[in-house]
């Protein structure tokens, strides 16, 4: 099970590193907008509050970093893949894969 997490961690490290360098392209003195997919489901349908079941390290400014087993509240999802939560008086992203919802 740890490998398969630490694969899915990596995976996604390796997804956000190449978003990033796709965002800050430019073309002809252009910058280029990143993508972002639709939600999947609306902020109203979120869980408020969720269990974190990995660590995360922060990697970027919009991240937040969170230990294993810290409570977090949920604010918005950000695409089918991250959510932006609420720690204390610090808000991030974090992978939805990531959370356990209560």
């Amino acid at each position: 099970m740890q490998n398969l997490v630490e694969a899915e961690r990596t995976y996604h490290e390796k997804c956000l590193g190449l978003a990033r360098e796709a965002s800050a392209t430019s073309v002809d003195g252009a910058v280029t907008v990143p993508y972002e997919e639709e939600s999947s489901i609306s902020d109203d349908n979120l869980p408020k509050s969720a269990r974190i079941l990995y660590d995360f390290d922060a990697s970027d400014k919009s991240e937040i970093s969170v230990l294993a087993n810290e409570i977090v509240v949920v604010v918005s999802e950000v695409d089918s893949k991250w959510v932006l939560v609420e720690k204390g008086e610090e808000k991030g992203n974090v992978p939805k894969s990531y959370l356990e919802f209560e």
